[in-house]
């Protein structure tokens, strides 16, 4: 899977550097999903002739009364399988290609810091439980920090009376950042969350939704999922390498 990501981000910055308009996105998307459609075709063709010859073999064997596959013969055809999904995964999905648009700048910063940074310029204080820990990630500062911002913000605007915003941000020894941001108690259910969390990415969209938020986390080879922190609160868990020089 790394492998064909890899690949599709080769893709991506190809057509990104013959692009003369940026600011298009639509078009952008559109020309980069054309793009990975093409880098597919080859290969899936080329794992379907693959299979299609042992599966031919397979039957001469059979009508001569001889064993069909071996070990090896099936974990071989088990790995083809695994490659083409991937591929349909990485190339051939349109939410993928949206998500390869966006384009990333790391730098080396602490997330914890960006966050509380945040939280004070937006002047978000009231009824606000924090749990925020140095977190030295390898990340787009201005987006993921834009995106975590977003997701605070959609669950303090929700937040009712008796509702405080939990914003939780961990680092541990040997682990990814894990980070919680939600409500508790949270009045949401967990599936409205999950419909949001697999509503399709619109790269076009003015205003940043779920599936951005999620997007950018999954940009930085992170994680995003519905979560529960303690017996009533609720909200979206995510989780990011650390930065290369933490690990070191």
């Amino acid at each position: 899977m790394l492998t064909y990501r890899g690949r599709a981000e080769d893709v991506v910055q190809r057509v990104a550097n013959n692009w003369s308009d940026e600011s298009d996105v639509k078009a952008l998307t559109d020309a980069v999903y054309y793009a990975l459609v093409e880098e597919a075709n080859l290969e899936l063709r080329q794992i379907l002739a693959q299979m299609s010859g042992q599966l031919e073999r397979a039957q001469g064997r059979l009508a001569r009364g001889e064993a069909a596959f071996s070990g090896e013969k099936i974990s071989t055809l088990l790995d083809a399988v695994s490659r083409a999904s991937s591929i349909m995964d990485v190339f051939l999905d349109r939410g993928s290609a949206a998500k390869l648009v966006i384009r990333l700048d790391p730098e080396s910063f602490d997330l914890g810091e960006a966050l509380r940074e945040f939280l004070a310029l937006n002047n978000i204080k009231e009824r606000v439980q924090l749990v925020i820990e140095e977190a030295p990630v390898m990340a787009d500062r201005p987006k993921l920090t834009s995106a975590l911002g977003h997701l605070i913000a959609r669950f303090y605007f929700a937040a009712r009376e008796h509702e405080d915003i939990v914003v939780s941000l961990v680092s541990k020894p040997g682990g990814p950042v894990e980070g919680f941001i939600g409500l508790s108690p949270c009045h949401l259910h967990p599936q409205q969350l999950m419909e949001e969390m697999h509503m399709p990415l619109n790269v076009e969209d003015v205003g940043i939704q779920i599936a951005y938020i999620r997007a950018i986390i999954e940009r930085h080879e992170g994680s995003f999922f519905v979560a529960a922190a303690g017996e009533s609160s609720a909200g979206f868990g995510f989780t990011l390498p650390k930065s290369p020089k933490e690990d070191a």
